[in-house]
């Protein structure tokens, strides 16, 4: 439909209208990057270019699957790095463990 449109309209009109579209796009890119560059600028650190960040904290409940306890955010779903092993939510009655250890992984406990 755009083809058809452009082929039919004067070349200076078709013209002019790509020129409109290219700067919107270009408007829309500054201002897309600046929003970008202001948000970041905030938590800018130049050691983090060369070292990791360290995770965040955030408080966490447990429960136990087969003795192993692990751990879930109280709120959102984000536990950090220490708690280990950790769930976004709590599993209990949805997963076990195979072989009993968390070495051999989990399987889904399906429904009967």
């Amino acid at each position: 439909m755009v083809i058809i449109i452009y082929n039919r309209i004067d070349r200076g009109v078709a013209l002019t209208c790509f020129k409109c579209v290219i700067a919107m796009f270009a408007l829309w890119y500054i201002y897309k990057g600046a929003f970008l560059i202001l948000d970041e600028e905030k938590r800018y650190n130049s050691k983090w270019l060369v070292y990791q960040q360290d995770y965040g904290t955030y408080d966490v409940d447990t429960f136990e699957i087969d003795g192993t306890t692990f751990y879930y955010p109280v709120s959102g779903d984000q536990v950090g790095y220490a708690p280990f092993p950790s769930s976004a939510k709590d599993m209990t009655g949805q997963i076990e463990l195979i072989d009993g250890s968390v070495e051999s992984g989990f399987k889904s406990i399906e429904s009967e």
